[in-house]
């Protein structure tokens, strides 16, 4: 502890019930573990560049899998209407899929 605090908490250690051994280790053991947490507040968060490594490359990964789940979504929509299209009709509309490519990725479909 710092400061006079420690030397009031002397003072009044009968009516606290510990014996002057008992808050010496009380002490002892506090200017311990603030001294570690004075290291700790030191030391940086840092992530070890293994670890950072990692990281990154599942976040690519869950990246990439992102990108390919949207392309198959996209397939899949377009599979479904011209299905549609072809069960019904028997003829798919020109413009159905105008400025909304498969390979584009560019907007449109949305499943």
């Amino acid at each position: 502890m710092k400061g006079g605090s420690a030397q009031s908490l002397l003072t009044n250690l009968p009516a606290s019930g510990l014996s002057t051994a008992e808050f010496s280790t009380v002490m002892k053991r506090m200017a311990e573990l603030e001294e570690k947490m004075v290291t700790m507040n030191k030391q940086s968060a840092s992530m070890p560049p293994e670890k950072e490594q990692m990281l990154n490359a599942t976040m690519t990964r869950a990246d990439d899998l992102e990108q390919q789940l949207l392309a198959t979504k996209k397939v899949k929509h377009y599979s479904l209407l011209s299905t549609f299209y072809h069960t019904n009709t028997c003829t798919v509309p020109n413009n159905l899929f105008e400025n909304n490519t498969i390979m584009s990725g560019s907007g449109g479909f949305t499943g």
